[in-house]
């Protein structure tokens, strides 16, 4: 009887530890909204938006999507374009491209894990 006990409370405390959310992920989010620019590729057609960014982590972001578009869908591959608050030497706009897949679709927010990514230039912000 005692072991049947134990076991009830060991599946219990994994279950508590399963729904908070952070058990799954392998880096910590952070909270920071910035302007994304996104493009979903399916086949010949591209599904594009923008929207700010909730969270981010070196593993994956989540972020919000347009209303009035077509749905996206889990397991879409997407570009994000995020516009980076950095500035290469003090005056050129910065943006951080990220590329992966959609793990969730809920409503007007997109959840993706990163794949790859890379700073690119986006213009002068000085004289």
């Amino acid at each position: 009887m005692a072991a049947e006990v134990h076991s009830q409370s060991t599946v219990a405390t994994r279950r508590s530890r399963r729904d908070d959310g952070d058990e799954r992920r392998v880096s910590k989010r952070l909270p920071i909204e910035l302007a994304v620019r996104y493009r979903v590729f399916r086949g010949k057609r591209t599904v594009t938006g923008s929207g700010t960014t909730l969270n981010m982590s070196s593993s994956g972001i989540l972020f919000t999507t347009e209303s009035g578009e077509s749905a996206l869908r889990r397991g879409e591959r997407v570009e994000l374009s995020v516009s980076w608050p950095a500035l290469l030497h003090g005056r050129i706009g910065l943006n951080l491209i990220v590329v992966g897949y959609l793990v969730r679709v809920e409503g007007k927010r997109a959840a993706m894990i990163i794949h790859g990514y890379d700073f690119r230039t986006s213009g002068s912000t000085g004289p």
